[in-house]
């Protein structure tokens, strides 16, 4: 397996894009801006309206894309859209519609039609998400770059922004005092779906994910795998070394656990020396193989705090999604297959039956 998405979870860096992008979600779903939210927040400023009549009144040039569900109360997407597209102002402002339903070939052409610019079935992956949303700023900023080298409207725009410097002037100490918020809120936002020693998702967050991953594969035909990783003999780390080396030792391993995966797969803590992953599209087969590539990763691997040079090794359980199967009943599963791990000989990795 290869670098973690976690273009979404796992990775510290933060594209340039996010400097100068903003984003509004409109969606009636606590669960999906939840979604949203955490996926898209490291990459983008990312503002949410619930209510679509609001939503309206809000949307301005200031955007570089909307992410819009089709069906909500008061307005639907369609109306929303519609009107965005009746505004000249707005000509470029990039739409993805959001929807939980199988759009036939016609039904897309018309929201294209009136005025859609690409669309993302929920559930949806982590990836594409992210990929189709740069995908569409890029556009809207290719965009804009050509409209400026048409000398009339440039000048124009000039003209414009000399009279309202004034206004800007006396909104730069307001910005900037805005600006410490904004940072704040999201470094809380962080901090609510993160674990703090590991940089993983916490249980909540990965929750979150496993059922959203669940319902996907529900609609289409795919597959999903589940790890369940536990540290060896870590309790005798902690009473022969202390706490603080057992929390380096913690950190270390989600670094090789980090370095293993796909840009799809999502790791969590689970609690204490316990870890899940997600491995979306993957069936049984397919996770024993990353299983052990990890297993063995750990166990050639030196972790040195302090140069106690240390070695480790994991038990790891695996479970393959069974149709029609809860979150509840795939986490027991996993669990069950993680404790036979442990009680044959650990350093194995065991596939639920």
């Amino acid at each position: 397996m290869m670098n973690d998405t976690n273009a979404i979870s796992n990775k510290n860096t933060v594209p340039d894009i996010k400097q100068k992008s903003k984003i509004l979600c409109v969606d009636d779903s606590e669960s999906i801006r939840f979604l949203i939210e955490t996926i898209l927040d490291e990459y983008f400023t990312v503002e949410f309206e619930f209510n679509p009549v609001n939503a309206l009144m809000k949307i301005d040039e200031s955007y570089d894309c909307i992410l819009l569900d089709l069906m909500m109360p008061l307005l639907s997407g369609i109306e929303i859209l519609k009107e965005i597209r009746k505004n000249p102002k707005l000509s470029s402002l990039p739409v993805i519609v959001l929807t939980a339903k199988n759009c036939n070939e016609k039904e897309i052409a018309d929201l294209f039609a009136i005025g859609a610019n690409d669309y993302v079935t929920k559930p949806f992956l982590s990836a594409e998400l992210i990929a189709r949303v740069k995908h569409q700023i890029k556009l809207k900023s290719t965009t804009e770059e050509l409209i400026k080298t048409n000398d009339i409207l440039y000048k124009a725009v000039k003209k414009e922004e000399l009279l309202n410097e004034k206004i800007i002037e006396k909104t730069i100490q307001l910005k900037r005092s805005n600006k410490r918020i904004v940072t704040l809120n999201k470094r809380l936002r962080y901090l609510a779906t993160h674990d703090k020693l590991t940089k993983f998702y916490n249980r909540r967050a990965f929750y979150i994910f496993l059922e959203n991953d669940i319902k996907r594969l529900k609609r289409i035909n795919t597959k999903l795998s589940l790890l369940m990783i536990d540290i060896d003999y870590f309790k005798n780390i902690n009473d022969t070394y202390g706490h603080l080396t057992g929390d380096m030792v913690l950190r270390s391993l989600s670094d090789i656990i980090r370095s293993t995966l796909r840009e799809i797969d999502i790791a969590g803590r689970y609690g204490g020396e316990e870890f899940l992953i997600l491995l979306p599209d993957s069936d049984a087969k397919g996770a024993k193989i990353a299983a052990e590539k990890l297993r063995k990763q750990v166990e050639k691997s030196v972790i040195d705090p302090d140069n106690l040079k240390i070695k480790l090794t994991i038990s790891i359980g695996i479970a393959e999604f069974i149709a029609n199967e809860d979150l509840d009943s795939l986490i027991a599963r996993v669990d069950k297959a993680l404790y036979v791990a442990k009680n044959s000989g650990r350093n194995v990795t065991v596939v639920a039956e």
